[in-house]
């Protein structure tokens, strides 16, 4: 039986997930319409109001938002740490920035996300060189 996700809108021909009586295209988006649609106290003030701007690739050249995965989201608002790179022949080469993202909307075909962003302030960026220091 086909049907509309109920978050993304995207038609799903077979399979899904239901939950609370709604059909979602994956488990992802079902999680992604109970999720906050802002970030919490918590990830605001260890950020800045300085987003990604403009993202794109085109053959592989360009730039994009990788997922940091060794930081867990945060338990509030479900935010994710993820950098911003140079990539060439979709190779990352160059960090550019680390951002706490929330995303909204994902769609697995065309490769492109909805998203909000917020620049981690410097402490935050790199905890780890920090407490190497001290």
């Amino acid at each position: 039986m086909m049907h509309s996700c109920a978050w993304c809108g995207q038609l799903v021909v077979a399979g899904g997930v239901e939950q609370n009586g709604k059909r979602y295209c994956s488990a992802n988006c079902a999680r992604l319409s109970t999720a906050p649609s802002q970030f919490c106290p918590d990830c605001i003030a260890t950020t800045t109001d300085k987003s990604t701007g403009n993202l794109g690739r085109l053959n592989g050249i360009g730039v994009a938002l990788i997922r940091k995965g060794s930081v867990p989201p945060c338990p509030k608002c479900q935010s994710v740490v993820s950098r911003t790179w140079f990539t060439f022949l979709y190779i990352p080469l160059i960090p550019m920035g680390t951002y706490r993202v929330l995303y909204r909307v994902q769609q697995r075909l065309a490769g492109r996300s909805t998203f909000f962003a917020r620049k981690l302030k410097r402490a935050e960026a790199k905890p780890a060189q920090s407490a190497a220091a001290g």
